[in-house]
């Protein structure tokens, strides 16, 4: 029987190694990591640029894309929700939802134009919609905000918002922010009349001695009218310590409720 001479290039064990090499990269690419989360930091982007005050709303299948890369170069903040909580006053769930949208939407404008936009994402997650993510984080009670930094492992690990620093709203959250990452979150950018009626509860009264100065700069013109525009000093102080007394019950009601709140669990059937 006569044998059949194969080309010398064809029986080369080396060369058809060689090309099954080249064939397999050509044709299945191997991602990078930079690449990978290049992705995923675009795609997050994309999302926040869709989304109310720059809060993005994270499923099961999110978050497992944003942890499949090995390295992540940013860090994430999840505010745990549940819709058939909101009735409950002890837990203000819908109040505390708000300032955080106020700290996304105020960390977006603050960092706009700078390389750190991308640095911090915000989202918000829905109980009856991801229960696999609440399990993962080990998740049982709201309200509860966590951190995730690119080093976390385990993500029972993350970093918690305590429950104790919630009484001053969005300023505590920010500082929380600038304390775990190298982020400066900036200034919170509340609307004007709100942000105008709390500072002037805060303050114990400033609208009433604001009242007070235009009166004096009104006697300057008129000062028969002044004298009966300025309501007695009793009245005045009465007023201002009512301001006062009101904004010490609101901090105190906001930082007495954290042992309630931490007791209200999660059951999967409400």
């Amino acid at each position: 029987m006569a044998k059949v001479k194969m080309p010398p290039v064809l029986n080369s064990f080396p060369y058809l190694v060689l090309l099954t090499v080249i064939f397999s990269l050509f044709f299945f690419p191997v991602p990078t990591k930079s690449d990978s989360d290049s992705d995923i930091v675009s795609e997050l982007l994309s999302l926040r640029s869709q989304s109310n005050a720059g809060v993005i709303r994270l499923t099961d299948d999110l978050l497992r894309r944003i942890l499949s890369p090995p390295h992540r170069s940013f860090s994430f903040l999840i505010f745990f929700d549940a819709v058939q909580l909101h009735d409950k006053a002890e837990l203000q769930l819908p109040t505390l939802k708000s300032e955080y949208s106020l700290v996304a939407a105020s960390f977006i404008a603050n960092n706009k134009d700078t390389p750190h936009h991308s640095e911090v994402f915000f989202f918000d997650i829905e109980f009856k919609e991801s229960q696999h993510s609440f399990s993962l984080f080990g998740v049982s009670a709201l309200p509860h905000i966590r951190l995730v930094d690119p080093n976390v492992k385990n993500l029972k690990d993350s970093d918690v918002l305590d429950q104790g620093d919630l009484s001053r709203l969005a300023e505590s959250m920010a500082e929380f922010i600038e304390s775990k990452t190298k982020t400066t979150v900036g200034p919170i950018h509340r609307p004007p009349f709100f942000s105008g009626f709390w500072d002037a509860i805060g303050s114990g009264g400033v609208c009433s001695r604001g009242f007070i100065f235009c009166c004096g700069i009104a006697s300057c013109v008129d000062d028969s009218w002044a004298q009966k525009l300025v309501p007695p000093r009793d009245l005045v102080d009465a007023f201002s310590c009512s301001f006062s007394m009101v904004w010490m019950v609101y901090r105190t009601a906001l930082t007495s409720n954290s042992e309630q709140r931490s007791t209200r669990m999660l059951n999967p059937k409400d």
